[in-house]
């Protein structure tokens, strides 16, 4: 029973805070980790590729595998090319569409893989004319979507490929199959990671 686990799931967090031990809970359930965990290990082929609180652990992944692990993300493959500073970079993706994104510490014209979460993305109507915020603005078309209560999943055909975005079920009409969309997201939400390397 899926409350009856989320109950559980609190008030033993609630227990081990109060006897003040550390206790190591394995799971291979990525919401139990984060709910219960003050500080996370993940695990890959018995190393450990990254350590911290679950918050740096979902927005600041240290590979590829943990950003995998640890929730879904939207992969696009590219090449990235170095700015001028401040950290930020182009990658041009595969489909020769051009994103922002931050980069640190990747060499020039490396391939890349460029993850975005799909809460991380905005979506409004194509003919909304209020400003879209976030460097990467793109069209996109609603494939379909998926109810989930206090969410809704959308699949989305766009401009740089097929992408997931997650939005609260709060909008007073949710979008339909075949509705015309753009989306947008910021340069800081993407990671990027080689291609070929070990965090890659």
């Amino acid at each position: 029973d899926a409350k009856l686990r989320e109950e559980l799931g609190a008030e033993l967090k609630q227990i081990l805070g109060a006897v003040g031990s550390t206790t190591l809970v394995v799971t291979h359930d990525q919401d139990e980790a984060m709910s219960l965990a003050d500080r996370i290990i993940v695990m890959n082929r018995g190393r450990i590729d990254q350590q911290g609180a679950p918050s740096d652990i979902y927005t600041r992944p240290a590979t590829r595998f943990v950003a995998a692990f640890m929730g879904r993300s939207n992969w696009l493959d590219g090449n990235l090319k170095l700015g001028k500073g401040g950290g930020f970079a182009n990658v041009v993706l595969n489909s020769g569409a051009v994103l922002s994104a931050t980069a640190q510490g990747i060499a020039d014209d490396t391939p890349v893989s460029l993850g975005i979460r799909p809460e991380r993305i905005a979506m409004a109507a194509r003919d909304d004319t209020r400003p879209v915020m976030g460097a990467n603005q793109f069209t996109g078309e609603v494939l379909h979507s998926r109810y989930m209560g206090a969410e809704i999943h959308y699949q989305i055909s766009s401009a740089i490929g097929p992408l997931m975005v997650v939005e609260p079920s709060t909008r007073a009409k949710p979008f339909d199959r075949m509705d015309k969309v753009k989306i947008s997201f910021s340069a800081e939400d993407c990671i990027v990671f080689p291609i070929g390397s070990q965090n890659g």
